[in-house]
């Protein structure tokens, strides 16, 4: 796709060439006592001069306002089609190479194990970040933990909320969240676990933690089994 984006870009600059080398051919031949601009022959007096005047004016190799007043002097109409050519190449034609570029890029990235996993460990690393800064937020007092209380009261306030949104955290119930991150059960949370629960809770289940909470379901079963037919005799 990159080759025919070229080939079409080739192909746009010849045809836009030829109109305008064919204009001003003629006009210098029709009219050769008429005083044009000293620049119009070597911008515009050949094929292939007018074709790198053309790929020159978007290359940034020359200013094309400078071809552009040769040109209107000699045909206003010559002058829109260097016009319409400029424009249609950059807003066009270059954004859709530099798309395939770009997406060409990010193919490599992700098939690269050495990019997906550096990848990983950086947003992991900010993702970390992130949690500290919220939870220093909430510790407001620095004890070096967070009550229940204190997490109810940062769902409360705007900018909290957000925090916990960006995170991927349920904010709509203080308490199943507080008692999800409380692991020791304490009634309060440090900052270690605060990190260690929240990191757990981000985003959606993984296919093993999905195996693992069905093996622990089968477990149970099974082990409530002989008690369920005690209890029936």
């Amino acid at each position: 796709s990159l080759f025919w984006s070229l080939v079409l870009l080739l192909m746009m600059t010849y045809m836009s060439g030829t109109i305008i080398t064919q204009g001003v051919v003629d006009a210098l031949e029709n009219e050769p006592d008429k005083q044009f601009p000293p620049e119009l022959r070597p911008y515009f007096g050949t094929l292939d001069a007018t074709m790198l005047t053309l790929y020159e004016s978007i290359a940034s190799g020359v200013s094309w306002r400078d071809p552009l007043w040769q040109l209107r002097d000699l045909s206003p109409l010559m002058a829109w089609v260097f016009v319409g050519h400029v424009s249609l190449v950059i807003f066009a034609v270059l954004n859709v190479v530099t798309g395939l570029f770009c997406t060409r890029a990010i193919e490599t990235t992700q098939k690269t194990p050495e990019l997906v996993a550096a990848s990983i460990i950086s947003g992991r690393h900010a993702q970390a970040n992130n949690l500290r800064a919220l939870y220093d937020k909430i510790d407001k007092n620095g004890r070096g933990f967070v009550t229940l209380d204190n997490i109810a009261e940062a769902m409360k306030e705007p900018e909290l909320k957000a925090n916990f949104h960006t995170l991927d955290l349920d904010t709509t119930d203080a308490w199943t969240l507080f008692k999800l991150i409380d692991m020791d059960r304490s009634g309060h949370i440090s900052k270690s676990e605060f990190l260690e629960g929240c990191e757990a809770l981000n985003g959606n289940a993984t296919g093993v933690e999905l195996a693992r909470l069905h093996y622990e379901h089968r477990q149970l079963a099974q082990k409530s089994i002989p008690f369920m037919e005690d209890t029936g005799k």
